[in-house]
C-alpha cells in the first residue's frame, strides 16, 4: 500500500540526507524530515491532488486518500493539542502523522516539533507552509494557526 519513495523523492528532488543520530550514531528512525518550505508545499499540493501532479501519480490515490478521507474507524474522533491546556475544547483527531481539525472543509495537517506546519485543506484548494520557532510557555497562548489559514483560504477562495 506505501509508494516507493524513490518516486517521492524524484518528484521532490530529494536527496538522501543523515537525520538526527543518537547517541550510538544510529539514525532516528521518527523525524528530521529537511525540505524547503518550496518542496513541503509541493508535497502538500501532490497530496491535496490525491497524490497527482503534472499529470504523473506520484504516490497511490489509495495512499493519499487515506489522509484526505477523514478519521478512519477507532481512531479517537476529538483531541487536543499535546501542549494545549486542560481546559481546551477537544476539537482534533489524529491519524496517520496528521492532525485532523474536523473543519467543513476536510483540512489536514502535519505539525512539526518546532513549529513547522503543512496545512491541507481540500475544499479551499489551500496548501500553507509555516515554518517558525514554537514558544513553549504557559505564559504565551498558541497561536490560534487553523483558524489564521481558514480565514485566509475563505477570503481567497471567495
Amino acid at each position: 500500500m506505501y509508494a516507493d519513495l524513490s518516486s517521492v523523492r524524484e518528484f521532490l528532488r530529494l536527496r538522501r540526507r543523515a537525520g538526527p543520530l543518537d547517541a550510538d550514531g544510529s539514525e532516528a528512525a521518527a523525524g528530521g524530515f529537511s525540505a524547503t518550505a518550496r518542496d513541503l508545499a509541493r508535497l502538500g499540493e501532490m497530496i491535496r491532488c490525491d497524490g497527482a501532479t503534472g499529470g504523473r501519480q506520484i504516490v497511490p490515490e489509495a495512499v493519499a486518500g487515506t489522509i484526505v478521507s477523514g478519521v478512519p474507524d477507532g481512531y479517537p474522533r476529538r483531541v487536543r493539542f499535546p501542549a494545549a491546556p486542560p481546559d481546551a475544547p477537544a476539537t482534533l483527531s489524529y491519524h496517520d502523522l496528521w492532525w485532523i481539525p474536523n473543519d467543513p472543509y476536510g483540512s489536514f495537517m502535519a505539525s512539526g516539533i518546532h513549529g513547522q506546519r503543512l496545512f491541507v485543506c481540500p475544499a479551499l484548494d489551500l496548501v500553507i507552509v509555516h515554518y517558525a520557532s514554537q514558544i513553549v510557555s504557559p505564559a504565551v497562548p498558541p497561536a490560534p494557526l487553523v483558524q489564521a489559514f481558514l480565514t485566509i483560504g475563505t477570503h481567497l477562495h471567495g
